[in-house]
């Protein structure tokens, strides 16, 4: 995707950690890693997860004596943010707690436009005196972000962030740090050391989502035809059917055929204003290729083939760029083809030409999507995005629905122990597997066939990216049998029956195997090893538990504009929704009047009287894209806010609607919506009743004793939740 923009680049941030005995002795100030009359001084940095990541940046990296962390991130979007989270690891004897934090980065020169931000995972701020007991961590949660307020993309260099943390010897008045529970990006909290008692101050946050798209594509969603030349085998020939995200599926099947089979075959880009003598870029994506003997391949020799409308072929209007790019045997990919209009043409349909081979017996099938764009923009991959009209979308003619948090969310409580319990008794290569009443599995006969005989007793488990996990497996002496994990570290299958440390995020199959040629009598697996915990070591067995609540919002919404957020809680013992974000109705006739600027020969009109908009913020709209300024931006659609009060100005150039009533008509009409933050919060009572007993179900249900995780997850959006539990 191309912009017309400068980068910030922000590079290595270091937290380092300063350790000291401030109080073993009135002068002892030791920084580094000592013993002192058998106790041990050990802080250190581990366990590094990106939450939210920007293309290109790297993981952070942890140096080798593990005080220092450090990353660099190249930001060039709005509202663009980075963020990783990190452990502070107590592994001595003695407790600790923070002396100093020292941070520097941020400055005038950069301020308006950058933020970072260095917090405990819960969003609590690190202070001095902050308690770090021996053998216990706490995790930070690190933010760099670009501002979405800033309205003009600057290049304020490259800029060194650093917050530095000094541990020492904790006192008696040292601050308790409520560090018990880590959210990752997957909607899903890990709550530690909890109690069996239900959850207090509980808010369930909104969110907001629209489709925004730059406007780019020339290619009219119904611009695709697939007609083919020589080949009747073609199980789609002749389509037109195209998927909502561009997608045009193309088969070919030879497996009952008696001899090889070739086809030419054109891809029409229809339905495209092409202008005189100028260039436009041609980008086909590629994917899910399934042939293995034979090949698909796009261009054979050619960028494109161009087809006029009467019986005349061949390079008629269009002059192509004379690169041979095609596909032949990989999955997925890329082509970029370039061509130029001629002077003068009348009626050309513009097409990529693709030539097939398939042997006898084989079929294999591809999924191309098409994106034009006008110039020679070769240089530049742009992705796919829907025709919106040649402009910025959301816009009248196209406009984009504004989704918050509604429907039917899902919030499941399960234990520490990562595995369901799903075997049968069952026989599988010679080796029955008999499930007893105490959950036990017992196994006997003999794998007389060539592959071993594999028992699944649960169902796959998702694993986070570098993590570590113990699964409490079992292995034999002599080998006959062993019970373990299958995973994916770097794409490899991997196995284990102890600890181990993934690399991606993947999924554990555990089971039970016995090898061939082996026998087993009798032999009994207890309940004790179908077991996966998120830990480095065993922690002691428990069954899997599982409680699920469900909310049916219906059709409540509730939204988020950046850090201002509609939430769901508890007040004397009724629910309300919390407004932070408030919803204009466009077609409910309002004091529209012309803007006595019009500048550039366009139409522009104000509405004085938006109810409570917080003036100069952030907004969305179904029909209309928010900018900071439209000025220069002449035949844009789109509005601006006030910078003192709460006036919209909308643009509506080259809509031929130059009267107020006109454009209140066409309100009225279209039922364009605004989405704005309120000045004034309020709340709104909740009525549905049966909403009223999920929450109460929600709010009523008790946690595990131990170790708890909580997943959140929805048809829709998926809300933030936030509460308080009572944990050791």
């Amino acid at each position: 995707m191309k912009r017309n923009s400068k980068k910030i680049i922000i590079l290595i941030l270091i937290l380092s950690i300063s350790i000291g005995f401030a109080y073993l002795s009135a002068t002892l100030n030791i920084a580094g890693l000592i013993g002192y009359k058998g106790n041990s001084w050990n802080i250190y940095f581990d366990n590094v997860q990106i939450i939210n990541n920007i293309e290109g940046t790297n993981k952070p990296t942890i140096n080798n004596s593990k005080d220092e962390v450090n990353f660099s991130v190249s930001m060039g979007e709005p509202s663009e943010l980075y963020e990783f989270s990190i452990d502070v690891v107590n592994d001595g004897t003695i407790d600790a707690m923070i002396d100093e934090i020292i941070k520097t980065g941020i400055n005038s020169n950069n301020s308006e436009y950058l933020d970072y931000t260095v917090t405990y995972i819960n969003g609590n701020n690190l202070t001095r005196k902050d308690l770090l007991t021996h053998g216990s961590r706490v995790r930070l949660d690190i933010k760099v972000s670009y501002k979405y307020e800033t309205t003009t993309l600057a290049d304020v260099g490259t800029n060194n962030f650093s917050l530095s943390i000094k541990y020492i010897q904790a006192s008696d008045d040292a601050n308790p740090v409520d560090n018990y529970y880590e959210s990752d990006s997957n909607n899903k909290f890990t709550l530690f050391n909890a109690k069996a008692n239900t959850l207090s101050n509980l808010k369930i946050y909104g969110d907001i989502s629209q489709k925004q798209y730059q406007g780019y594509q020339l290619l009219k969603n119904d611009g695709l035809s697939t007609p083919f030349s020589n080949t009747s085998f073609w199980n789609n020939h002749n389509s037109t059917s195209v998927s909502s995200n561009g997608w045009l599926h193309v088969s070919l099947d030879n497996t009952n055929g008696t001899d090889t089979k070739y086809a030419n075959y054109f891809i029409y880009l229809a339905n495209v204003d092409y202008e005189l003598d100028t260039d436009y870029t041609i980008y086909v994506e590629y994917k899910n290729y399934t042939g293995t003997d034979g090949a698909v391949t796009i261009n054979q020799g050619r960028a494109v083939e161009p087809f006029a409308s009467s019986s005349n072929s061949g390079h008629l209007n269009f002059d192509s760029d004379s690169t041979d790019n095609h596909a032949t045997s990989t999955k997925a990919g890329t082509l970029v083809f370039l061509v130029h209009t001629r002077s003068s043409f009348d009626g050309v349909t513009l097409a990529l030409r693709g030539f097939s081979s398939c042997p006898v017996g084989s079929a294999y099938s591809v999924d191309l999507r098409m994106t034009i764009v006008k110039g020679n923009t070769r240089d530049t991959l742009y992705s796919w995005e829907p025709y919106v009209g040649g402009v910025p979308s959301p816009n009248p003619n196209y406009p984009q629905d504004v989704n918050g948090v509604t429907g039917t969310n899902t919030i499941k409580i399960s234990g520490k122990n990562l595995l369901k319990f799903t075997g049968t008794t069952k026989t599988t290569n010679g080796i029955t597997y008999t499930v007893n009443d105490d959950g036990s599995v017992t196994i006997n006969g003999t794998n007389d066939t060539q592959y071993p005989s594999i028992y699944n007793f649960s169902t796959s488990v998702p694993l986070k990216a570098n993590t570590k996990y113990y699964f409490n497996g079992k292995t034999v002496s002599n080998n006959s049998y062993i019970v373990e994990c299958n995973y994916k570290n770097n794409g490899a299958g991997a196995w284990s029956a102890g600890s181990f440390t993934t690399v991606e995020a993947t999924n554990a199959n555990c089971y039970i195997s016995v090898r061939i040629g082996k026998t087993v009598d009798n032999v009994v697996i207890e309940k004790e090893h179908f077991f996966l915990e998120e830990n480095d070591h065993f922690t002691g067995y428990e069954d899997y538990k599982e409680k699920t609540i469900t909310l049916n919002l219906g059709n409540l919404n509730v939204y988020k504009i950046d850090d201002y957020k509609d939430y769901i809680y508890n007040k004397d013992s009724e629910w309300y929704v919390h407004r932070n974000i408030g919803v204009y109705d466009m077609s409910i006739p309002t004091s529209w009047y012309r803007s006595s600027t019009n500048s550039l020969e366009r139409y522009a009109f104000v509405n004085p009287f938006v109810p409570d908009y917080y003036p100069r913020y952030k907004l969305y709209s179904t029909h209309f894209l928010y900018n900071s300024s439209l000025s220069n931006k002449t035949g844009y659609v789109g509005f601006v806010s006030d910078s003192t009060n709460n006036n919209l100005y909308f643009d509506f150039a080259a809509y031929n609607t130059s009267t107020t009533e006109d454009f209140k008509n066409w309100c009225v009409a279209n039922n364009p919506k605004i989405y704005f933050r309120l000045n004034t919060p309020y709340d709104e009572k909740i009525t549905d009743t049966n909403l009223i007993n999920q929450l109460d179900s929600l709010l009523n249900n008790n946690l595990y004793d131990g170790t708890n995780f909580i997943t959140v997850s929805s048809s829709g959006l998926v809300p933030v939740i936030e509460f308080d539990y009572v944990h050791e």
